[in-house]
């Protein structure tokens, strides 16, 4: 089999059970967590309610990472900035914005922001040791340069800011319009 046809088994592979887990894990750690923090999570029900949206979400993202996975085997600088930015930035924004809709008291603006730095560079941090991973096991060429992993962590950072703040916007302005009428 050649590299390239290996590359894009891997490729699709890894991006299948990247969005098998984004759906299923957050919804099981909230079920799980509901246990020992009864009085700060929604109720069972609702939780699973809400985790509809998530799903739809994880969907959009998957055709969106579809049409941009194939650039990246080419080592396209842009397509990988792109691919980092919607499939890591977009999705971690997603999946935290399920957990906060999955608490039931309000936290701080400010604390919002920060939280999503945190979760969105461990996130990234443990994609890049998945890559070294693959790319030390598997002999899988990951990185194109030297500076690939921060440009990641950039892109990852910047898609959880832009998405996290079209959906402030949209929560601010546009829904509230569409709940009056």
């Amino acid at each position: 089999m050649n590299n390239f046809l290996l590359d894009l088994i891997f490729s699709y592979l890894y991006w299948l059970i990247l969005f098998l887990s984004i759906y299923f894990v957050p919804v099981f750690f909230v079920i799980f967590l509901k246990g020992f923090f009864k009085r700060f999570l929604l109720s069972k029900k609702e939780i699973i309610k809400k985790s509809r949206y998530l799903l739809f979400f994880v969907l959009l993202i998957l055709l969106m990472l579809l049409v941009i996975s194939p650039n990246t085997l080419f080592k396209d600088s842009l397509g990988n900035f792109w691919l980092h930015f919607i499939g890591g930035g977009f999705t971690v924004a997603g999946i935290y914005i399920y957990w906060l809709q999955c608490i039931k008291y309000k936290i701080d603006e400010f604390l919002q922001w920060f939280f999503l730095y945190f979760i969105v560079s461990g996130s990234g941090v443990a994609n890049e040791m998945l890559e070294f991973l693959l790319d030390t096991i598997f002999k899988l060429d990951f990185t194109s340069s030297r500076t690939d992993t921060w440009k990641d962590l950039l892109a990852n950072t910047l898609g959880a800011f832009c998405f996290w703040a079209i959906y402030k916007i949209y929560h601010k302005l546009v829904k509230p319009t569409i709940l009056k009428k």
